[in-house]
């Protein structure tokens, strides 16, 4: 966070020759400092290029905060995807699920919904995790 004094200093550091979307950058990663966001939140709530972020945080050499900058939904697909592939023949509950993999339950019940060729029903709130290629081939 910056106090008022410390963002007049970065206001007058700013070149008087730089262009308009430079200065607007730069305001933009002042004030966000000020707010206490990190560079990709910069980015994103300003609706400034991160190269520009990136540009004014070094000019003004302040430290990076930055979190990750990946989108959370594909993560948790990935990781749910992964998790139900290295367990197969695993009985879990959902809650068991929701713990380990540090996800919302309704992310689970929309994955399983999605993909019920992995799960197998046991009985109320507890699934089997299956192999669907090999579930297929025993059908036939």
């Amino acid at each position: 966070m910056l106090n008022a004094q410390q963002e007049k200093t970065f206001i007058a550091m700013i070149p008087s020759d730089s262009t308009g979307e430079d200065r607007r950058a730069a305001y933009s990663v002042i004030t966000g400092i000020k707010d206490d966001k990190n560079m990709a939140q910069i980015a994103k709530y300003y609706a400034v290029s991160d190269e520009l972020v990136l540009k004014w945080y070094n000019f003004f050499s302040l430290e990076d905060r930055t979190v990750s900058t990946k989108g959370r939904r594909g993560r948790k697909g990935k990781d749910l995807t992964n998790y139900v592939k290295t367990n197969f023949g695993k009985t879990i509950t959902p809650k068991l699920v929701v713990e380990e993999l540090g996800i919302s339950l309704p992310t689970f019940y929309n994955f399983y919904n999605a993909n019920r060729g992995f799960f197998k029903k046991i009985k109320r709130g507890e699934f089997q995790i299956v192999d669907p290629s090999i579930e297929r081939s025993a059908s036939k």
